[in-house]
């Protein structure tokens, strides 16, 4: 039979750091403690995040395991920078910390400290915080680090960031920096920081997320980039650039895009500066032109380059505000440079006449050139 022994720790408990920096910090009783509610309630002393932020230690991740950055979601719920592998739950990985268990923090300064008490027991260690809210109002761009082996996609790592017209693009106190695995990391490079979580506001067009990849080994491995609610212009297209390979691929603005890539003994297949993920347009119009040709009209655009487009419609007005499809022209296909386009409407009647060009993308989104006048 076993009895444990000992004395149960009771009474308040004040943590402290010893310096600015990660420390960690254990439950001292014998029941579970509610890490939001001690955050948001006790004293604490020293410039705190506004949300509840710690890291975990996840077992289950890659072949040796990972640190995992948790952040308060400011509704009901905490949210992981790395999701769970496959058919693992870690129950303490909530705002539930179980007895026995330990966390990771991030304390802002030496003497900066925050008590726990009595009152942030609770009789539970589980909770249903992990199901999906509806209606959360922050978008979501989640990148996964996955190992392949033997055609099974194993979570390893991940890097998040949480997007809301609240935040900044700068490094603040409300991101969270990395705190590096033994093996495979992937973090956002903000300047000369390595963040794990990041809090920004919402897209915008030309906006640019750097990730670097450490402690990689030669083999085969996949990104799964997840974005959800994230509110942008319309005509905003987002694309993972690969500089090694120097490839771009398409991602899913609401869903999932996997990017598989392999790390061989070439430095620059590992080189922390290798991926990007781009927010732009599909194509950007340089110019747009409608002249009279014998008896046609020929319309003319060009473009400064294009990228992911399916095809071009052809838009003719008579008023300037009511336009119609007339004709359509396939895309010629990627480019980094400039590119030119030419449609011809046979003996139109005369008149006044009024052309737009309208690209649609292999993902759906529109964008619309300038209008062009021509009088026949």
């Amino acid at each position: 039979t076993l009895r444990p022994r000992g004395q149960l720790f009771t009474g308040s408990k004040t943590v402290t750091g010893a310096t600015a920096g990660f420390q960690v910090v254990g439950n001292p009783y014998a029941a579970s403690i509610d890490f939001h509610k001690l955050y948001t309630t006790n004293p604490k002393t020293g410039t705190w995040p506004a949300n509840a932020s710690y890291y975990i230690w996840d077992p289950h991740l890659g072949t040796q395991g990972a640190f995992v950055a948790l952040t308060w979601n400011g509704v009901d719920s905490f949210t992981r920078a790395t999701p769970f592998a496959s058919g693992y739950y870690n129950s303490n990985d909530s705002r539930y910390i179980a007895s026995g268990s330990a966390i990771m923090v991030n304390f802002p300064s030496a003497g900066s400290n925050f008590q726990i008490t009595e009152n942030d027991k609770v009789t539970a260690s589980t909770s249903n915080y992990f199901r999906p809210l509806p209606g959360a109002a922050t978008g979501k761009l989640q990148v996964v680090l996955n190992t392949v082996a033997g055609g099974q996609a194993n979570v390893t790592d991940g890097a998040l960031i949480l997007l809301d017209n609240n935040a900044n693009n700068g490094v603040d106190i409300e991101d969270m920096l990395k705190l590096g695995n033994f093996k495979e990391n992937i973090v956002i490079e903000t300047g000369s920081k390595l963040l794990a979580l990041e809090r920004r506001a919402m897209v915008n067009e030309n906006d640019t997320i750097f990730y670097g990849l450490y402690r990689m080994e030669q083999k085969h491995y996949q990104l799964k980039v997840i974005m959800n609610n994230v509110t942008r212009n319309p005509f905003l297209s987002a694309f993972f650039e690969d500089k090694y390979l120097r490839t771009k691929t398409p991602v899913n603005i609401e869903g999932e895009t996997v990017i598989d890539f392999d790390v061989t003994a070439d430095a620059g297949s590992y080189a922390s500066g290798r991926f990007r993920l781009v927010f732009k347009r599909s194509v950007k119009y340089n110019a747009i032109s409608a002249a009279v040709e014998n008896t046609d009209i020929a319309v003319d655009w060009k473009l400064a380059e294009e990228f992911n487009i399916s095809h071009y419609e052809i838009e003719r007005s008579s008023d300037g505000r009511n336009f119609s499809k007339v004709g359509t022209m396939a895309s010629n296909g990627n480019s980094d440079g400039p590119v030119e386009y030419k449609w011809l409407e046979a003996s139109p009647e005369p008149g006044d006449y009024y052309y737009r060009i309208k690209s649609i993308s292999n993902d759906g989104i529109s964008v619309y050139s300038d209008i062009a006048k021509v009088k026949i």
